[in-house]
């Protein structure tokens, strides 16, 4: 990629190639001090690996009743909060099996 110098005529600046100190913290700092995927440690990943399997385990044996009955609750906390009542822009996320269903919550912030 080249650069080249550009003026702007309506303003009075100009813009330049990054100097390599810019580069350097724009991309998150030294390059060596980043590792790659190809170099993380497999005991790691075998952790990891590990604590999604029980928590996909336990996740899988809770009751949708139990999965609603939390749901639910988890939804009137949230509705409760003055900082939700005040928001303009919710953001959410659509439920997995398993995971809060929050539904009711967005039903009631339309109304």
């Amino acid at each position: 990629m080249s650069w080249t110098r550009n003026t702007c005529p309506r303003r009075k600046f100009t813009t330049s190639p990054p100097n390599k100190a810019t580069r350097r913290r724009s991309s998150g700092g030294s390059t060596l001090e980043r590792t790659s995927k190809k170099g993380a440690q497999p005991e790691k990943k075998r952790l990891k690996s590990a604590l999604r399997r029980r928590l996909q385990a336990r996740r899988a044996a809770w009751s949708a009743a139990w999965v609603r009955e939390r749901s639910a609750k988890v939804c009137r906390r949230l509705a409760a909060w003055r900082v939700f009542r005040a928001a303009r822009v919710i953001a959410a996320y659509r439920a997995r099996p398993g995971e809060v269903r929050l539904e009711p919550l967005l039903r009631a912030a339309r109304s």
